[in-house]
């Protein structure tokens, strides 16, 4: 279970009604909708965005302690079939029925057989159960039409915050969202990524309402669609906790549900007072040694619930309840919080200054300082700092087993956070540092053997550094080493020429305070085709795999980059026995307010060329004013990428001696 989910079910418990649940089915409705003859007239106009398919209606209406959406569309080609595959649904989704109705105006009902039931295994074998169903008969020209009820006021993906989208893949024609008057928390945004947004009462409902929203498309390094195309209608907010404005409600909120929330799961300093005992350094003499070891003390002690590795599942019959961080230690293992509130407990018995900084998730949602709603929180990371130097401060956090000390994960940065000070029962906006792209490092030694039959044997060393290096340790945690094996080998006989992996071998794969090393050999096929003349040319750097993520030339969507970061590559190519190098190309270099790209080739000794490359990303978030800046930057590197060649040249026989 989540932090939000977990805190949810302890303040909440039993707030959303399920008296619904035991209503009768209903068919999809009373009076049968058909489409009109402009419904019919509507066809695919790229110049107006209509491509695939497009929704004619969506309405979404809390319906006593239930959520009903129906939903007609229109499929135009089959590249918009997709429209009519609708997954997610809460598991104990009700009333759903559905029709498609073919161009010739016959019907094809939805059938009890096609809704499935749907499991994901998510991390710590945790199963997640959602229904979800393809309407059946599609066809260019066809309509489409479903409705269903879920459980809630707002339904499944919305129990506590919510945020409706008023842009989808395809453009929208009309959508309402009926919503109960008796939350009086209601968001001021009234437009959002241009679509306006109105409001009426209707009875005992508000009615939010918008028309012809445009379709919204994922663009490369983007946010999330709810980010980009949702507005906050309102929340459900604590019982108790209804300040008169948005700082008396964050005011409130800390005192009475963050603080609470943070001291239920810390422990008192006389338990922790033995296991500091035995720690290396000091916090006066030695205060960067003394807080590493508490951090990987807790981060090897407790085994994380929530990160495990390949091909590992929970205990049978599931893990042992931990009601605080004293059982997470006498458990040995614990949730992310609970781990958070080990660390937090043993840096208070330290004597240092501490704080929970609560955030959210920019893969799914931004934390909104104007928002009353403590569950756009995904969870809490611990901000330590010296009182000696309180301007100091270390960010502590256990959402994976190989996070390096200092290092928060990238979805949590480069938005706002809430910082609470525990003891004081006080908070603050906070925005976590984000580490600079020097420390975010990946450095490649490339040795290129080239033969005379035109193939080369490759030997790559590597060293990743920061958030690259807990990138590539967790993917190998994830997948496991055989699978990443796998893809990597995949992803290189896909190259042109073509590479087969003969090796791969990590270091300090498990040590998140090391750098992360490993040495890959690869044999390349007809990477140095002959020439004329008793000549060789390759061109090495595709072997770099690096590609453009921006490929068209306007953008709409601000960038959000993980993390900024540098690459670098020394790719030393050896010309075959008897060669020569023949030239050396000059050097290249570009600089835009976002980065900058190097590329210089020096003849080495021996018959060898020498190539230096370095990529700086310095700025990984940005709006779309400068998306040239990135384009141009990538485009730049990649045409200069390939066109660089080394060409070498059969060396002229020895004179024999007279």
């Amino acid at each position: 279970m989540t932090t939000k989910a977990r805190f949810a079910s302890r303040v909440l418990a039993g707030l959303v009604s399920v008296a619904a649940w035991l209503a009768p089915a209903a068919p999809l409705a009373a009076a049968r909708w058909m489409p009109s003859p402009a419904d019919k007239l509507i066809v695919e106009d790229p110049g107006k965005g209509i491509v695939g398919a497009i929704y004619l209606e969506k309405t979404l209406r809390s319906e006593d302690g239930a959520f009903r959406t129906t939903v007609r569309a229109k499929i135009l080609s089959k590249t918009g079939f997709d429209v009519a595959t609708v997954e997610g649904l809460a598991p104990d989704a009700w009333e759903i029925s559905g029709r498609t109705i073919s161009p010739s105006g016959g019907v094809t009902e939805l059938a009890s057989k096609d809704v499935r039931t749907i499991t994901t295994v998510k991390a710590a074998g945790v199963s997640v159960e959602r229904k979800a169903f393809t309407m059946p008969a599609l066809e260019p020209g066809c309509f489409v039409e479903y409705t269903y009820k879920e459980p809630g006021d707002f339904g499944a993906h919305s129990a506590y915050h919510v945020e409706i989208p008023y842009q989808d893949k395809y453009p929208i024609l009309k959508q309402e969202v009926w919503t109960p008057r008796r939350f009086t928390y209601s968001s001021t945004t009234r437009a959002q990524n241009g679509v306006h947004i109105a409001i009426r009462e209707d009875g005992s409902h508000f009615v939010y309402s918008a028309a012809d929203m445009p379709a919204t498309h994922a663009e490369m390094y983007g946010r999330p669609l709810n980010e980009r195309s949702a507005v906050v209608i309102f929340a459900f907010v604590l019982p108790g906790i209804s300040g008169s404005n948005v700082e008396q409600f964050w005011k409130d909120a800390t005192q009475l549900a963050l603080v609470p929330a943070v001291k239920s799961q810390m422990i008192r300093s006389g338990r922790v007072a033995d296991r500091l005992k035995g720690l290396a350094g000091s916090r006066e003499k030695d205060p960067g040694v003394r807080l590493r070891a508490i951090y990987n003390y807790v981060r090897t002690t407790i085994k994380n619930r929530s990160a495990l590795p390949a091909g590992e599942t929970e205990p049978r019959g599931g893990w042992k309840p931990n009601a605080d961080a004293g059982d997470a230690f006498a458990h040995e293992s614990g949730t992310p919080s609970e781990m958070a509130a080990a660390f937090a407990s043993m840096v208070r018995a330290d004597g240092w200054k501490y704080r929970a900084v609560w955030v959210s998730d920019r893969q799914s949602r931004y934390f909104r300082p104007g928002v009353p709603s403590v569950f756009q929180f995904d969870g809490w990371v611990v901000e330590v700092s010296d009182p000696a130097d309180p301007a100091r401060r270390a960010y502590a956090s256990f959402e994976h087993p190989l996070l390096p000390f200092g290092i928060v994960p990238w979805n949590h940065l480069a938005l706002d956070g809430l910082a609470v000070d525990v003891e004081a029962g006080t908070s603050e906006k906070l925005l976590l540092p984000i580490l600079p792209a020097e420390t975010n490092l990946r450095r490649r030694i490339w040795t290129i053997s080239v033969e005379e039959a035109g193939d080369a044997h490759v030997e790559r060393r590597s060293i990743w550094t920061g958030y690259q290096s807990f990138q590539v340790r967790s993917d190998l945690y994830r997948e496991g080493r055989a699978d990443y094996e796998k893809d990597l080998r995949d992803q290189y006989e896909k190259l042109d020429p073509p590479s087969s992996v003969d090796s791969l071998a990590f270091d300090k794969e498990n040590d998140p305070d090391e750098p992360l090393t490993s040495t890959l050999r690869l044999l390349t096929r007809g990477i140095a085709p002959p020439l004329p003349g008793g000549r060789i040319a390759i061109a090495p750097l595709p072997l770099l795999r690096e590609s453009n993520p921006f490929p068209v030339d306007t953008r709409h969507d601000p960038i959000s980059f993980p993390f900024p970061y540098v690459n670098q590559d020394y790719v030393t190519v050896v010309a075959p026995e008897g060669y020569v190098v023949e030239g050396v190309p000059g050097p290249t270099e570009r600089t835009s307010a976002v980065g900058r790209y190097t590329l210089t080739a020096e003849k080495g000794p021996g018959e060898k060329v020498v190539i230096q490359r370095t990529f700086t990303l310095a700025r990984a978030n940005a709006g779309p004013e400068v998306y040239e800046a990135y384009r141009s930057l990538f485009e730049a590197a990649i045409r200069a990428d390939a066109a660089l060649s080394v060409v070498f040249r059969k060396a002229a026989p020895a004179k024999a001696s007279s």
